[in-house]
């Protein structure tokens, strides 16, 4: 998100990134709200420890009550076209947000949001179709041969995922599929397969749950989880975005940034 505002520069010298302004910048056109959410996350915090136990409802609650206290505090922007933006997780989110929003209009509960419409990307929804529909894709990008294809629609019934253990033709086309795709990133098929920094511990135990991704099973197994260890730098080719690191301080972080803002930098 950040990079999305500027470009990121490092010093030849080892000190600090410098920031400088990006001329295409999503706030050329546009006020960005980025809210760290459920709470816990980023910087939003609860001053007890219950409040940070939360669930997806009570998350979609919480935004939309922000928000509103936000434009209430803040009310120039009141007049603006608003869209509701999510990635990834937020394809559970982001729709009920903006459906508490347009509930509140129809409402006629103060104060009244311009609300236009909302931006998913690589958007969530049911996991299981989800994974299911990998298959397909990956055939029509000549990932999976026309014979595999086949086979497993037959064997599998359209089911990839959730795999009933006694039909063993399925199985085994599922585990030939995966041998197919185990030199492929999943997540983008035209670059590098590279490693992950610093995954959740639990994002292990939820690929093992799916055979369909047990082909990165042995890439995050692999992985170091010590958040303390300095950053090794991918092969070529790799993303690698370093933004913030364990090892520099979180007032560190935010001076700079300060200093950015005050055009001190």
């Amino acid at each position: 998100m950040l990079q999305a505002r500027y470009n990121l520069w490092s010093q030849s010298d080892g000190s600090l990134p410098k920031l400088t302004s990006n001329p295409y910048s999503w706030t050329k056109v546009a006020n960005i709200l980025f809210i760290d959410s459920p709470v816990g996350a980023g910087f939003s915090y609860s001053k007890t420890a219950g409040g940070n136990i939360s669930g997806d409802r009570q998350t979609c609650w919480q935004t939309y009550k922000f928000f509103k206290k936000w434009l209430i505090g803040h009310p120039e922007f009141l007049p603006n076209p608003i869209y509701v933006g999510g990635i990834s997780y937020g394809g559970f989110t982001v729709p009920l947000v903006v459906q508490h929003i347009s509930d509140a209009n129809k409402a006629g509960i103060e104060p009244f949001v311009n609300l236009k419409g909302y931006l998913l990307g690589n958007p969530a929804e049911n996991t299981t179709k989800t994974n299911n529909s990998r298959i397909q894709f990956a055939h029509g990008m000549g990932l999976l041969p026309d014979e595999l294809y086949e086979s497993m629609k037959n064997s599998c019934a359209g089911e990839y995922t959730n795999v009933d253990t006694n039909n063993f033709k399925c199985l085994e086309d599922v585990q030939a599929y995966s041998k197919c795709i185990a030199g492929i990133n999943f997540l983008h098929i035209l670059e590098p397969k590279c490693t992950v920094v610093s995954p959740k511990p639990n994002e292990i135990a939820e690929l093992r749950r799916s055979l369909v991704e047990n082909v990165t099973e042995l890439l995050y197994s692999k992985l170091s989880l010590q958040l303390n260890s300095e950053p090794q730098f991918p092969a070529l080719g790799c993303r690698a975005i370093y933004v913030l690191h364990p090892t520099v301080g979180l007032k560190t972080v935010v001076l700079g940034l300060q200093l950015f803002v005050d055009g001190e930098v």
